[in-house]
C-alpha cells in the first residue's frame, strides 16, 4: 500500500486510441486504492446494470448513457466536416454488450463493427442522439458534434433532409449557449479556435434558416 500514489500522471503516450488532447497532454488518475470500497463499487455498477435493463425505463437508460458519452464519446467528422460516426471507448466486452442493448432500448441502432469501441453511424442514428442530448454534457464534443450535424450535403432520403433542415434553428441556438460555457475555458482555446468555420454554409449545401450567423469563440 505504500508504494501506491494518490495522484498518477501518465505523461503524453503516442496511443492510437487515445484522443488528440490525450495524447498531447497526458492523463492524471485519481486512485483511491481500498478492496472493500472497490467491491461496493463494482456492486453497485452491477446493480444498476440490473435496473437498466429490467425496468427498460427509456428515462433512466437515457440519463446513464449520458454519462457514459461525456466520459468515452467520440465525435469523428469527415473530410467535409459532416459527421462520420459517434464512437464509445470500450476494451470490456460485458460493458460493450450491456452499452449496445441500452442503445438499442433508446432507439440508437449501433454498428455490428466494434473493434475498441461502440461505432454508431447513418444519419437517422444522428438525429436520434442529438434529440435524445446523449453528447450534451461535454461542451466541446457537444460543438463539434453539432457543426458537424450543421455540415450534410447530402440525405438518405427527403424525410431525412426536412428533419436536418427543421433541426437548423435548434441547433444555432445551441451552438451560441454552448459558446458562453466554453468561453472562460482558456485553456482550450486552441481546440475550440475555428471549430465553427466547419458550421457555416458553402454552395450547394442547403440553403440556412433565416438568422444565421457566425458565432466566435473566445
Amino acid at each position: 500500500m505504500k508504494n501506491r500514489k494518490f495522484l498518477i500522471y501518465t505523461g503524453n503516450k503516442m496511443n492510437p486510441n487515445f484522443g488528440t488532447n490525450t495524447i498531447k497532454l497526458g492523463t492524471l488518475r485519481i486512485g483511491y486504492y481500498d478492496i472493500i470500497f472497490r467491491m461496493i463499487i463494482l456492486q453497485l455498477l452491477r446493480t444498476i446494470k440490473d435496473i437498466l435493463l429490467n425496468s427498460k425505463n427509456e428515462e433512466l437508460i437515457k440519463n446513464y448513457m449520458k454519462g457514459i458519452f461525456a466520459g468515452e464519446c467520440d465525435i469523428k467528422l469527415t473530410r467535409s466536416g459532416s459527421v462520420d460516426s459517434v464512437r464509445i471507448g470500450c476494451m470490456n466486452r460485458n460493458n460493450k454488450k450491456f452499452y449496445r442493448k441500452c442503445l438499442k432500448l433508446i432507439g440508437v441502432i449501433p454498428s455490428k463493427y466494434e473493434g475498441n469501441s461502440i461505432n454508431i453511424h447513418s444519419q437517422k442514428n444522428f438525429i436520434k442522439i442529438f434529440d435524445l442530448g446523449l453528447v450534451d454534457i461535454h461542451p466541446i464534443r457537444y460543438v463539434k458534434f453539432l457543426s458537424g450535424l450543421m455540415k450534410f450535403k447530402k440525405f438518405n432520403n427527403h424525410e431525412l433532409k426536412k428533419s436536418f433542415e427543421n433541426m437548423q434553428v435548434n441547433i444555432i441556438n445551441k451552438l451560441e449557449k454552448t459558446k458562453f460555457l466554453l468561453s472562460g475555458r482558456t485553456s482550450k482555446s486552441r481546440e475550440i479556435d475555428g471549430i465553427y468555420n466547419m458550421v457555416r454554409p458553402r454552395r450547394n449545401e442547403f440553403k440556412p434558416v433565416s438568422g444565421w450567423k457566425r458565432i466566435q469563440f473566445n
